[in-house]
Formats: C-alpha cells, sequence, structure tokens
C-alpha cells in the first residue's frame, strides 16, 4: 500500500519559538557536553573560550584596537583586518562599553542569541515560501544539529549574518521593501557577499512581471519596476553597508577597495584556478583538497534543486554566495556554504523529497556524524574546519 502523504501543517508564532527554543537549547548543551568529553571536564567558561580559533583573533583585534592605516598581521606582515567587515565588532565593542563584560566570553553568547532569532526568522520564511512545515523543520535541525553549527555560537559574522539575509527575505516575501533595504545594507555591512543580496528583487520582479504582463518589452519592466516606490528605495539602500566601510578605508588608508586588496594575504597560491583545483582534487582523496570539491558538488547541488524548484532569486544568490569565495580558493566553502543560508533550504528540501524515504535515516546519521567529526576538528584547531 502506498503511503499516504504528510498532512500540511501550520504552526503559530507560539509554536515556531517553542520548535526554536527547543532545537537552540538541545542543541547547545550537546556542543557543551561534547566539549566537556574531549576537554576532560565541563566548564561553560572554557566552552565559551573555545570557541574562538583562527580568524576570531582577528574580530578580537579589531573589537579591543579598531582597524589600523598598515598591514600588520601574518608572519610576512602582510596582512590587515581590514578583511572583516566591521558591523559585528562595531556593535560587539559598543555592548563592551556598556556591558564591560570580556569579548571571549560574552560574544559567543551574543552571536547565539541572534542565530536564535535568525532560526525563527527562517522558520517563518520557509512556511511563507514553502507552506511546508516539516522542510522548515528539517532547515531547523540542520542549522543546530548539523555541522559547522558551532560557528552560530563563536566569535565569528555567521549569525548576524544569516539574521540579516533571513530579515532580508522574508520583508522581501511580505513586500515590506523598506525594511528589505535595511536588513540588506546591515548584511553589506557584515560581510562583502552582503551587497550581492540587491540581485534579489530585480530577479523577484521579473518573474512578477513575465507572469503578469501578456505583452513583454524591456521599457514594460523598467516602468513596472519603477512604479513602486518602496521597492527602488528599499533596493538602492542595500550597498549603504558596503559603501560605508568603502568611505572609511578610504579615509583610513587612501584606498577604499583596502578589504578586497589585502585578501591577496589569504591567498594559497598565486596561480590558484578553481577548475584545476576543484577536478584536481579527485586525485587526492586523503588531501583536505576532496573534502572542499565534495563540499563544492553539494553546493552545485543545492543550485541544481533551486533551479528544479524555480526558485529564481534564491538561485541566484545561492550561485553568487557561491562564485565568490571559490574565485578565491576552495578552502572554507564548508563555511561559506552554510553560512550563507540559502544552499541549507535547498538541502532541507532535498532531504524531506527523497523519493526513497528509508534513505533519509542513513542521511541524517551522515549528517550527525560529520557534524561531530567537524566540532571535534574545530576543537583541535585544525585547519580543515577554518
Amino acid at each position: 500500500m502506498k503511503p499516504e502523504p504528510l498532512k500540511k501543517y501550520t504552526p503559530d508564532n507560539k509554536t515556531i519559538l517553542l520548535l526554536v527554543a527547543g532545537a537552540f537549547v538541545i542543541s547547545r548543551l550537546v556542543l557543551i557536553l561534547i566539549h566537556g568529553m574531549f576537554n576532560g571536564g565541563i566548564s561553560v567558561e572554557t566552552f565559551l573560550r573555545d570557541q574562538n580559533r583562527f580568524d576570531a583573533t582577528w574580530y578580537l583585534f579589531t573589537m579591543e584596537e579598531g582597524y589600523l592605516p598598515s598591514p600588520f598581521g601574518h608572519n610576512t606582515g602582510d596582512a590587515a583586518n581590514w578583511a572583516f567587515f566591521p558591523l559585528m565588532p562595531l556593535v560587539c565593542r559598543g555592548l563592551h562599553k556598556i556591558t564591560g563584560l570580556e569579548y571571549i566570553l560574552f560574544v559567543p553568547v551574543f552571536n547565539s542569541l541572534l542565530f536564535l532569532i535568525s532560526q525563527f526568522v527562517i522558520f517563518k520564511y520557509m512556511m511563507k515560501t514553502r507552506d511546508d512545515f516539516y522542510t522548515a523543520v528539517a532547515v531547523l535541525l540542520f542549522f543546530n544539529f548539523g555541522p559547522y553549527t558551532f560557528y552560530f555560537s563563536s566569535m565569528y559574522t555567521e549569525s548576524m549574518f544569516i539574521l540579516f539575509v533571513s530579515l532580508f527575505l522574508w520583508f522581501m516575501s511580505e513586500k515590506k521593501y523598506l525594511l528589505m533595504g535595511v536588513a540588506g545594507l546591515l548584511a553589506s555591512a557584515t560581510r562583502n557577499i552582503g551587497v550581492f543580496l540587491v540581485f534579489a528583487p530585480f530577479v523577484m520582479t521579473i518573474e512578477e512581471y513575465l507572469k503578469k504582463e501578456s505583452k513583454k518589452s524591456f521599457g514594460g519592466y523598467m516602468s513596472y519596476l519603477f512604479s513602486d516606490a518602496d521597492l527602488v528605495l528599499g533596493t538602492c539602500l542595500v550597498p549603504g553597508g558596503l559603501f560605508a566601510y568603502i568611505f572609511y578605508l578610504y579615509r583610513l588608508t587612501g584606498d577604499g577597495l583596502a578589504f578586497l586588496h589585502i585578501q591577496r594575504a589569504w591567498n594559497e597560491t598565486d596561480d590558484y584556478n578553481f577548475f584545476k583545483e576543484f577536478l584536481g582534487s579527485f586525485g587526492a582523496v586523503y588531501d583536505a583538497r576532496f573534502y572542499f570539491a565534495a563540499w563544492t558538488i553539494l553546493g552545485i547541488l543545492a543550485l541544481l534543486y533551486h533551479l528544479y524548484k524555480k526558485r529564481f532569486y534564491e538561485l541566484t544568490l545561492c550561485f553568487i554566495f557561491m562564485a565568490i569565495p571559490l574565485s578565491v580558493r576552495m578552502i572554507s566553502i564548508p563555511r561559506y556554504l552554510i553560512g550563507s543560508l540559502i544552499p541549507v533550504l535547498a538541502w532541507a528540501g532535498m532531504i524531506k523529497g527523497l523519493k526513497f524515504k528509508a534513505l533519509r535515516i542513513p542521511v541524517i546519521i551522515g549528517i550527525l556524524v560529520l557534524s561531530y567529526l567537524t566540532y571535534k576538528a574545530w576543537y583541535l584547531a585544525m585547519d580543515i574546519v577554518t
């Protein structure tokens, strides 16, 4: 007998809040327990301190000292904190002045709270755009219990960024375009790829125009686009965070694009070529490059899924959010994929939509095992989770 399809269920805000809070609390307790197992004893303070590794030192320096006018980092002295966007360090610096709390302890807690709020917004967005409770739950569980979830409770920008991206998408779906623009502006002040949210309203309006108008032309689309002043203004607000940072860097260093030019200090090789690196990684199964290539394939699958579902503005953002980091290097691509939100929406839909439902169990087990292994790698400060 063919199993009956799952009935649709639309939860109220209170139910969503309980689900989100429950998943968050349980997942953070699990991280603390696993950390205690690694550390030989449970200590919340030690857990919070150990959440800050790798680039967290750059964010901590920025909070304490601000931006310096010349490079000073790495053994060669060619790196600078200009590569790290200012909103999260600026907000945390302000909170530090108010509370007096030690950065390395309160920033992970603050980012965990931002992560908690983002999960509520993401759940609302999923219900708005998919009307699928079970896929929304899958997204929630992936973020809380999946690989790299520890980044959302560390001194990194992942929590703040997905909060503003989810708010951007939610407000856009609600057609609250001015609030959408403010969320986009804050996202572009949090991470460099945030500015590319500006493409989503254009793709959305193209879709709407093609569906509504029988006679189509470029002039007709432009008239349709500029007929909504809030949409135009909201879209124009998105690059504001980036432009403010460019102006600041110009005043500080004389180079408004210093955040971009300083990236060469993190390049693994001067002759990096994505296609060469990607194809070559399959000949090195036991090398970290193979691991990053596997995640790249997962990102490509997310693109194909968004295309299959005809979610074109999510497809556009997913492509850009992948292409930007991959144009520089493959290292860190798992974190970039998960921390940009859009691929996770596709993966959750793919898992929920598996034709052979028995496959869900080994997939879920694989995700949990990978989550454990990546957190262990984080605790041991292994480069594979940078």
